[in-house]
């Protein structure tokens, strides 16, 4: 084999490993930046669905959604769900549909993201749950999306 022959096999060898390296890099990377995202998505989600829990005088709690997002939640075709549970782990509101089991991060901590399998629709979901403080008491909304 001549030199040339050489040196363009090693030349392309080279590319081959570069270019291969920069694609990982770059799938690693993006994979990175779009969990960054959906969780940050969720924890917002969570944290819009938290501005709209009020209290009455009598110290019921409701959760008074505009209409877009309730229509957005609620809707049996919506990817999107929610719930709020007070400090005792009892259901406040709900879009309705499974949202996977209260996790033990009430105490821990006030952002956490999860993942949970639901058997019935066969799909993983992910959510985020926040703690919030209305008045004196403490809720944890937690928004829920499947994985994808």
């Amino acid at each position: 084999m001549s030199l040339s022959s050489r040196i363009i096999v090693r030349l392309t060898i080279t590319t081959a490993v570069a270019a291969a390296v920069s694609y990982g890099w770059l799938y690693v990377k993006q994979s990175r930046v779009e969990a960054y995202l959906r969780e940050r998505t969720l924890v917002r989600q969570a944290q819009e669905v938290s501005s709209f829990i009020s209290t009455s005088r009598d110290g019921s709690v409701y959760l008074d959604l505009p209409s877009k997002l309730s229509e957005a939640y609620n809707n049996p075709g919506s990817r999107y769900r929610y719930v709020v549970r007070d400090e005792a782990g009892r259901v406040v509101a709900t879009s309705g549909r499974r949202v996977g089991p209260l996790q033990d991060f009430i105490q821990l901590q006030d952002r956490h993201i999860y993942e949970y399998r639901v058997d019935a629709e066969n799909a993983n979901m992910l959510g985020a749950a926040i703690r919030t403080d209305i008045g004196q008491r403490k809720f944890l909304p937690r928004s829920n999306r499947p994985c994808q």
